[in-house]
This record gives structure tokens, sequence and C-alpha cells, in this order.
């Protein structure tokens, strides 16, 4: 399925759950990763409202699932996740 249109089903199923009119771009959300890791923290990194998972990818990359817990409340969203990540995923209305 299209991560895009998955976001805007999303989006518009629940417009007050979903922060942003478009999903992040592949270089905004390495650049966001870029500037998680430079906080230089080790321990866990949460991701609150994941998306469609521009940025959990990256932070995949920067940090590995191990480190990475994500949460997302828009069950379609929840869905292309565990697809396409492979990491836990927690649904905010289970």
């Amino acid at each position: 399925m299209n991560t895009t249109l998955s976001f805007l089903r999303a989006l518009l199923a629940a417009p007050a759950e979903v922060g942003a009119l478009w999903p992040s771009s592949r270089h905004l959300a390495q650049s966001m990763a870029q500037a998680a890791a430079a906080c230089g923290a080790s321990g866990r990194v949460i991701e609150v409202g994941a998306g469609s998972g521009a940025l959990t990818r990256a932070l995949l990359n920067r940090f590995g699932s191990e480190r990475l817990q994500v949460v997302e409340c828009a069950p379609e969203l929840v869905q292309v996740l565990r697809k396409k990540s492979r990491i836990w995923t927690y649904d905010a209305n289970a």
C-alpha cells in the first residue's frame, strides 16, 4: 500500500490526531535523526506519532531497533509501520 495514501487516509479520518499535513521527507528525517544523535544520549529513543515512518526509518538506521520505541495512534499507520519497519510499534489505541 502506498505510504502517502495511508498517511492521507489517517489525516482525513482523524485530523486532530495527525500532527502534520504531509509526511516528512527522507531528507528531513535524516537531518532530524542526525540532530538526535548529536545530543549524545545513550538511552532509548522514543518516537511519538511516527506517522508513515520516514523518521522511524532514519532513526532505525542511526540508533538500531534495540534503542528505538515507536508510538502511533492511527490504526492504518500502525499497520504501515509494522510492515515497513519490522519493529515493535505501540498502538496507542490498544
